[in-house]
């Protein structure tokens, strides 16, 4: 591995936000309102349709695929 790539490979994951993956608000949150609908009480009106019918989820939860990854890296 030269340095050039090294160097490069570095500042790939740091530069300009450190990491690769991010997870972003696909709602509006910036009032007490939309916050509240987000979050406690707001959250618990999904939940109750999910708890009725799992099926629900696909409208009110997480839709696949989606991917929990975890790496431990030794060199």
């Amino acid at each position: 591995m030269t340095t050039d790539f090294k160097k490069a490979a570095l500042d790939y994951h740091e530069f300009p936000i450190p990491g690769k993956i991010s997870i972003a608000l696909t709602k509006p949150a910036n009032t007490a309102a939309q916050l509240a609908l987000a979050y406690s009480p707001g959250v618990a009106e999904p939940v109750r349709e999910i708890a009725k019918d799992p099926e629900n989820v696909l409208f009110h939860g997480w839709q696949l695929p989606h991917l929990g990854l975890s790496s431990r890296c030794t060199f």
